[in-house]
C-alpha cells in the first residue's frame, strides 16, 4: 500500500549542462513509478569527477530554465551545492530520510551506466537501507547484469521487482531495485561540452532546451 504522503523520486547528477535526455529520463521515471514528487539533486563537488565545466550557480540556473521550458513538475534540492568538500549521495539520502521519516517511499533514480559504477560509490550498500533504486537503461549499456560488480549484481538480483508490474511492485519505503527499459539516445553532457568547446552550436541545438543553449551562449560557458 502506497503511503498517503506519496512517492518521492530523486534524480542526481552534475547537470553540466542539463540536457534533453536528463529531462526525458526524469519524465519516464515519474510516469513509470507513479511519482508524486520528483526532485533533481545537482551535485556540488562530485568526488568522482576532477572538475566540472560550469560553476554551481550556472548549473543551477540552467536546470531551473530547463524545468520551466519543459513544464516538468519537479523540485530542485540544492543541498549538495551548499555543502563544503566532496558530495556523496549516501549522505544526501541519509539527510533526506531524516527529514521525511522512515515511512515515505523514496527512490533514487539512476542510469544504467551509473549502475555499472555503483560499486565505486562511497558506502554504496547503505543506499538501499535509505531508498529504493530505479535504473533506466541506455542503448549502449542495456539492463543486463553482465558487467556489474559481483556484489552489486547479487544485490540487484535479490532486491529486483518486475517493471511490468509498476508502479504497484514498488511499494516499500526502501530496499527494492527496479530496472526500467529506456531508449533515450546516446546524449551525454561530456559530448555536449566537447561540441560547445568546438563552437558547434547547431550540433547541440536539438540536444538542449533552447533556453539552456541561450544561457550558455550568453554566459560563454564551455568555450575556450
Amino acid at each position: 500500500m502506497t503511503p498517503a504522503f506519496g512517492r518521492i523520486g530523486l534524480l542526481g547528477g552534475t547537470f553540466d549542462p542539463v540536457h534533453n535526455a536528463h529531462l526525458d529520463l526524469a519524465g519516464l521515471f515519474a510516469q513509470q513509478l507513479g511519482l508524486d514528487t520528483l526532485r533533481f539533486l545537482p551535485a556540488g563537488s562530485p568526488w568522482q569527477k576532477s572538475s566540472v565545466g560550469a560553476p554551481a550557480a550556472d548549473r543551477l540556473a540552467m536546470l531551473r530554465l530547463a524545468l520551466e521550458e519543459r513544464m516538468l513538475a519537479a523540485d530542485i534540492d540544492e543541498r549538495e551545492l551548499h555543502r563544503d568538500g566532496p558530495t556523496y549521495t549516501v549522505d544526501s539520502l541519509r539527510e533526506i530520510r531524516s527529514e521525511i521519516g522512515p515511512e515515505p517511499l523514496l527512490v533514487l533514480l539512476i542510469g544504467a551506466d551509473q549502475l555499472l559504477r555503483l560499486h565505486t560509490w562511497s558506502r554504496w550498500p547503505e543506499l538501499l537501507d535509505l531508498a529504493s533504486v530505479a535504473v533506466g537503461g541506455r542503448p549502449s549499456f542495456g539492463l543486463e547484469l553482465d558487467g556489474l560488480d559481483p556484489e552489486v549484481a547479487e544485490l540487484v538480483r535479490a532486491r529486483a521487482v518486475p517493471h511490468l508490474d509498476l508502479p504497484g511492485s514498488l511499494r516499500l519505503p526502501a530496499g527494492q531495485v527496479v530496472l526500467i527499459p529506456a531508449d533515450l539516445g546516446e546524449t551525454s553532457s561530456s559530448s555536449i561540452r566537447r561540441l560547445l568547446n568546438e563552437g558547434q552550436f547547431e550540433a547541440v541545438r536539438d540536444l538542449l532546451p533552447s533556453s539552456v543553449l541561450d544561457y550558455i551562449r550568453a554566459k560563454q560557458l564551455y568555450t575556450p
